[in-house]
């Protein structure tokens, strides 16, 4: 009996895994999967190295906040850690689409060196505090119901 409940949970904590990995894909696939599309039709070198890195950042937390809700099989701790996922994502994108595209543009075109080609602007620092709500209690949410899901 004890190995059939041991052997049950770990299919749920590989489910787990599997459900973060693929919200992880999914948010990092809407985010930056078009963008990296339309930056590549436009012949930018750094499209799909900004959108690989970055969906595969997210596709890994992702699939850690996933495994590490199934394992702890408690919904207030699937709802803190998935919240903290959605803020991190959210912090993610931010940093990519302003920072990191810049650092890009710095090593693939030298001669704009030190130009912030994607400014980070004023409203956008207002801005990310609402997208960390939304999308940190959107994370919440999807985290609560992923224990409901792999149980099923």
């Amino acid at each position: 009996m004890d190995t059939i409940r041991k052997r049950h949970q770990a299919d749920l904590q590989r489910m787990g895994l599997v459900f973060g990995l693929l919200a992880g894909l999914a948010y990092g696939l809407a985010l930056w999967g078009w963008n990296a599309f339309q930056l590549w039709q436009a012949i930018a070198e750094p499209a799909w190295l900004i959108a690989g890195i970055s969906i595969l950042l997210v596709t890994g937390i992702g699939g850690l906040a996933g495994w590490l809700s199934a394992r702890s099989d408690n919904a207030f701790v699937a709802f803190l850690a998935w919240v903290v996922v959605g803020v991190l994502f959210s912090w993610l994108a931010l940093q990519t689409n302003f920072h990191l595209i810049n650092r890009a543009v710095d090593l693939f075109y030298p001669d704009f060196l030190g130009m912030h080609v994607y400014p980070l602007e004023s409203f956008i620092r207002i801005f990310r505090w609402v997208l960390f709500v939304i999308i940190g209690f959107a994370s919440g949410l999807a985290g609560v119901f992923q224990l409901y899901m792999v149980e099923a």
